[in-house]
């Protein structure tokens, strides 16, 4: 009896896997209209009718290639895997590093809000190759490293994410002048009305990103400001030598709890100084580009938050306030308004 009741609950076992397995074999055939286009160094996925995003994606990053490698001091020759990905009206990208691969959202930022895109998926691409490029600069023992533990070992991801964001906004705001972040008035304007107000953040303050406005755009703005100063001051051809120094010194795993032995050790090699005392030189720089400044027109809101979408009607305004609430570690309450003046 207790036989039978072992093959009996056996058989159950059997059951299920095939249909769990059968199940996934569906899914897996219904979505599989994926198609797939490549050249010598890309790779991209990709459904029917965005052939044309594929060629411009596919033709920029080919011919910015070197100036990325460049850039970031990485020669590595593997192929690059990228997904393109319609979901809708969200313009984004992404570089997964545990999977190795890009991803790249085809609706882009509407010029009306945006007015630093030319070529979305020549700015999005290049981008996110940067962020590849940057965090798998590894050599030496950190190589052998990733090699048998897996992509989290890239010390280059260790660092933070002024560093990650700001290469890659510098990267993409180096493809023409008139656009990437660092060609748009937002960012210079942003800063010189913080120095104006005395309220400069410190490298411990945009290092850890506080629950505060620019809400999550801190390591573009602060990282891509201070990257754009170092190749002015100093030349990007040392952008190179400084993430090749991360990816390979051993002690730049320490680098979280102990930045001496990673972003301090790679900049006094490369530039003869400590991180700090560069933020320090580029904070006495945005103050002389300060002097003089002004916002122009009347300050009309000081209520905090985004204030988007002003519209005059009958002698008043109206317009959205966009704001958010802390409740807890990594939580928080998102309120959008409309307002009356």
């Amino acid at each position: 009896m207790v036989i039978l009741n072992d093959l009996n609950r056996y058989k159950i076992i059997a059951i299920l896997i095939f249909c769990i397995l059968f199940a996934s074999v569906k899914v897996n055939f219904a979505d599989s209209n994926w198609k797939a286009k490549k050249n010598e160094h890309f790779t991209v996925f990709y459904k029917e009718g965005y052939e044309q995003d594929v060629n411009e994606l596919l033709s920029n990053l080919e011919y910015y290639r070197e100036k990325v490698i460049k850039l970031t001091g990485n020669r590595s020759d593997k192929h690059t895997f990228i997904v393109l990905h319609d979901v809708g009206i969200l313009p984004n990208g992404y570089y997964d590093h545990f999977f190795d691969k890009i991803g790249v959202f085809v609706y882009p930022p509407q010029k009306r809000f945006v007015s630093s895109v030319e070529n979305w998926p020549r700015l999005v691409g290049v981008h996110e190759y940067t962020h590849k490029m940057q965090i798998t600069n590894t050599k030496d023992i950190p190589e052998i490293a990733t090699t048998l533990f897996g992509t989290p070992f890239h010390p280059n991801l260790l660092t933070p994410s002024w560093v990650h964001e700001g290469i890659t906004v510098y990267s993409e705001s180096s493809l023409s002048p008139y656009e990437g972040r660092l060609n748009d008035g937002y960012f210079s304007s942003y800063i010189k009305t913080r120095i104006g107000e005395g309220k400069f953040p410190s490298l411990n303050t945009i290092t850890h990103l506080p629950f505060e406005y620019p809400y999550g755009e801190g390591c573009y703005l602060y990282g891509g400001r201070f990257f754009q100063y170092l190749a002015e001051k100093y030349g990007e051809e040392r952008f190179s030598y400084f993430f090749s120094h991360i990816g390979g010194f051993i002690f730049s795993y320490l680098g979280p709890i102990f930045p001496y032995f990673s972003l301090d050790s790679a900049a006094k090699s490369v530039y003869g100084k400590s991180i700090k005392r560069l933020f320090c030189e580029w904070i006495r720089y945005e103050e002389d580009q300060a002097k003089g400044w002004r916002v122009e027109g009347e300050r009309l809101t000081r209520d905090g938050g985004e204030v988007i979408y002003p519209i005059l009607y009958n002698g008043k305004i109206y317009y959205v306030r966009e704001y958010s609430k802390k409740t807890g570690a990594y939580e928080y309450f998102y309120f959008s308004e409309i307002r009356e003046m």
